[in-house]
């Protein structure tokens, strides 16, 4: 999608090397995956702290990503 604009409230992470590009790839693969499905982007935002989407297929992987980041 040509036209995808990342989230707001969304920020770069802050790891480096090249594991941070291949999650920021992946990240930005779900948001895409997730406005075609018409889904609120939402993978890896602040909108994880407060998650009640328990049908999320991504949710387990999403939370993941705030139990590191709370370390």
């Amino acid at each position: 999608m040509d036209s995808f604009r990342h989230p707001p409230g969304t920020g770069q992470p802050h790891q480096s090397g090249s594991r941070n590009a291949s999650n920021s790839r992946q990240r930005w693969r779900i948001l895409r995956m997730q406005i075609h499905q018409q889904q609120e982007p939402c993978f890896g935002t602040d909108a994880r702290y407060l998650c009640q989407r328990y049908d999320c297929p991504v949710r387990s992987e999403c939370l993941t990503l705030r139990a590191r980041h709370l370390l």
